[in-house]
C-alpha cells in the first residue's frame, strides 16, 4: 500500500471546505484527546472555561479563514482590472517606488471593494454562522433560528429577521461612510 505524502495531504486539504475540517478537528478533539462527549457549552462551569474558548476559537478560525479567503480572491480580482489601465503605465514610467505603486493601486481599488466586501462578506458570515453553529453544535443564534422555525416560534422569527436586517442596513451605512471617506467626491 502506498501512503500519501505529507505535501499531497495539505494540497487536499486545502481543497476542502473549512467547515468540513472544522467537523474533523471536533470529532478528532472529542475522541481522540477528550474521549467524552462533551458539548460545547457547560452551564456549569461558565462561559468563559478553557473548553468553552477552545471552540469558540475553532469556530472563528473556521470562520475567519472563509472570510479571509473570500475578501484576499475579491482584492486580487479588483487590483488585476487596475493593473492595465492608464495610470498604472504612467507610475510605471516614471519609477514609483513598489511601496508608492501599490498605495495608488490600491486607493483606486478601495471603492469597489468596500461595496463588494460588504455585501459578499456579510451574506458569507450569516450563512457560515448557522453552518458552524450545526457542526460544532454551539448554541447561538443559528441554533435560536433553527429551532424557533422548528417550534413555529413566529415572534423569536421575526426578532431575529429584524435583527439581521437592521445588522445589514447598519453595515450598508457603514459601507456608504467608507466609500465616502476614501473617495470624497462621491459626497457631491
Amino acid at each position: 500500500m502506498v501512503r500519501p505524502s505529507p505535501s499531497r495531504i495539505g494540497i487536499s486539504s486545502a481543497a476542502l471546505p473549512n467547515f468540513i475540517l472544522g467537523a474533523l478537528a471536533y470529532e478528532y478533539m472529542n475522541t481522540r484527546l477528550y474521549d467524552l462527549n462533551a458539548s460545547f457549552y457547560q452551564l456549569s462551569a461558565g462561559i468563559f472555561t478553557d473548553w468553552n474558548l477552545f471552540w469558540l476559537l475553532i469556530a472563528t478560525a473556521i470562520v475567519g479563514t472563509h472570510v479571509a479567503a473570500v475578501q484576499m480572491r475579491q482584492t486580487r480580482r479588483q487590483i488585476n482590472e487596475y493593473l492595465g489601465t492608464d495610470f498604472t503605465k504612467q507610475l510605471h514610467a516614471k519609477g514609483v517606488s513598489p511601496l508608492r505603486f501599490a498605495r495608488h493601486v490600491l486607493r483606486a481599488a478601495v471603492v469597489p471593494l468596500t461595496s463588494l466586501f460588504v455585501a459578499e462578506v456579510l451574506g458569507l458570515l450569516l450563512v457560515s454562522v448557522f453552518v458552524v453553529e450545526a457542526v460544532l453544535d454551539i448554541p447561538g443564534l443559528g441554533a435560536a433560528a433553527w429551532t424557533a422555525v422548528n417550534v413555529n416560534d413566529g415572534p423569536l422569527v421575526l426578532t431575529l429577521a429584524v435583527f439581521l436586517s437592521v445588522v445589514i442596513i447598519l453595515a450598508s451605512l457603514l459601507e456608504d461612510v467608507v466609500a465616502v471617506v476614501f473617495d470624497p467626491r462621491l459626497d457631491k
